[in-house]
């Protein structure tokens, strides 16, 4: 696995302010591949959310106008994510797909008691991508 990706990061004494940029040095089927960690913009308040990952890579990849773009998540983030994105489509006149992987996939997460495959988990997504559903219909 040596050699197969390169990171860039910073690291701050807030947690929050802290990002990482993971470039994997092959492609799928001509596609890069990225792994991002975003700052939070509020980092006194809270840790980075899904709408700060958003702009963070709209801001360091400075991406153009008509690109395609695959969000890659849990699937319990998904729709959350996925209507996050969609304000940040128009913005910047992208399209913006987000699919997402089942939690028994990860055996890590599956053979975990604290997995996020609660309930209580799911439960606390709904709410999210309502409130996410609220603030696209505000701005747009």
């Amino acid at each position: 696995m040596k050699g197969a990706y390169s990171i860039k990061n910073r690291m701050f004494d807030n947690p929050n302010e802290n990002y990482g940029i993971c470039t994997f040095n092959s492609e799928y089927n001509g596609t890069k591949l990225y792994a991002l960690a975003a700052p939070s913009t509020l980092p006194d308040v809270r840790r980075a959310n899904s709408a700060d990952c958003f702009e963070f890579l709209f801001k360091e990849f400075n991406i153009q106008e008509g690109s395609h773009l695959i969000n890659c998540t849990s699937q319990i983030y998904c729709t959350y994510q996925h209507v996050r994105a969609l304000g940040l489509s128009i913005k910047y006149n992208v399209v913006f797909d987000t699919i997402g992987f089942p939690f028994y996939l990860n055996e890590i997460e599956a053979s975990n008691e604290s997995s996020l495959s609660k309930p209580v988990n799911y439960l606390q997504e709904i709410k999210g991508t309502i409130d996410a559903i609220f603030d696209f219909i505000q701005e747009f």
